[in-house]
């Protein structure tokens, strides 16, 4: 990805300040058009065109009738990604329907892993419910992304905010299709380091290859989801992982807390690193640089999709510019 040079100013300092007490207070003022509007360069984590249609190649390929497609806007990158969302039926008309009227609808939403029928949201899997169930339900989302020629796939919770243009474009300038991939947020505290599921599990192709060959052979395996039926999801996954010789690879960007969390507004001056955003993007306001946010309260996806996809696409040309 381009290096990226922060501009720290007043102006912008203020503008971050704002942003943040929205997140913390739900406050959001209308003097963030005061900015200074000269532009400075093209964002990088905005699309060239946010509202260019374009054809997707999922669509053609998609093998389950059943599975529901979503109107697709962008592309963010020459790369290209399939997302599926682990839900739930009592989260359908609540965290569901808010994913899919905000920031699902700049995906490539291969299909849902649920667990009924519901006519509002065409099922692709079916699987009790419960503690017992989850690691088989995650690894089902697995096998069904076999169904797919995409160069990155990406597992999500339905409580999680995804900003697409950052996701697509960080992932797809660091990593190649053909190399293997299991990115995400990395738990370093566990004997073994593991993505945590919440906040987004990405892998390339390269890794769905080697995972649909195992699936495929007569031996047991942990990447079977009948043999993972008892452990939470991300731990099944890294369970699949380590059979097939992937180490953890942590992402920048992806988060398991919500926007709230990953603030520290304790100290004076905003222009300071904090744990989780990159040194080069220590200046950005959160949404520059978050590429996924976990238990996001419902109630905080409208004012997020406005910041981060909409007032997004017109106030970061003055936030950050390009190195050559």
């Amino acid at each position: 990805m381009s290096r990226i040079r922060t501009i720290c100013s007043k102006e912008l300092v203020g503008m971050a300040i704002l942003s943040v007490l929205a997140f913390s207070f739900g406050v959001f003022h209308a003097t963030l058009s005061t900015t200074d509007s000269a532009a400075l360069g093209k964002s990088p984590l905005v699309p060239s065109h946010p509202g260019k249609r374009c054809q997707s190649r999922i669509s053609t390929i998609t093998r389950n009738e059943d599975v529901k497609q979503l109107t697709h806007v962008g592309p963010y990158s020459n790369a290209t990604f399939v997302y599926s969302i682990l839900t739930t039926k009592a989260h359908h008309s609540s965290r569901l329907r808010k994913v899919m009227s905000t920031w699902g609808k700049h995906v490539n939403l291969g299909f849902i892993t649920t667990d009924v029928v519901d006519a509002e949201f065409p099922k692709s899997i079916v699987l009790g419910e419960g503690e017992r169930d989850l690691g088989g339900k995650t690894l089902q989302a697995f096998e069904k992304f076999c169904e797919f020629d995409a160069d990155f796939f990406v597992l999500i919770d339905d409580d999680a905010f995804v900003v697409a243009s950052n996701l697509e474009r960080g992932v797809a300038s660091q990593f190649s299709r053909d190399v293997p991939l299991y990115g995400g947020y990395s738990l370093t505290h566990t004997s073994v380091p593991f993505i945590g599921g919440g906040g987004g599990i990405v892998v390339s192709n390269a890794t769905m290859q080697s995972l649909c060959r195992q699936i495929r052979e007569p031996k047991h395996t942990p990447c079977r989801w009948r043999a993972s039926r008892n452990l939470p999801g991300d731990v099944a996954v890294s369970s699949c992982m380590q059979s097939l010789r992937i180490k953890a690879t942590h992402i920048d960007g992806f988060s398991p807390f919500p926007m709230s969390r990953m603030v520290d507004s304790s100290k004076a001056g905003w222009c300071k690193i904090t744990w989780w955003i990159p040194p080069h993007l220590k200046c950005n306001p959160p949404y520059d640089a978050a590429m996924t946010m976990h238990y996001v309260p419902i109630d905080e996806f409208d004012e997020l999709y406005y910041l981060s996809y909409q007032l997004h696409t017109t106030a970061s040309p003055t936030l950050i510019r390009l190195n050559d």
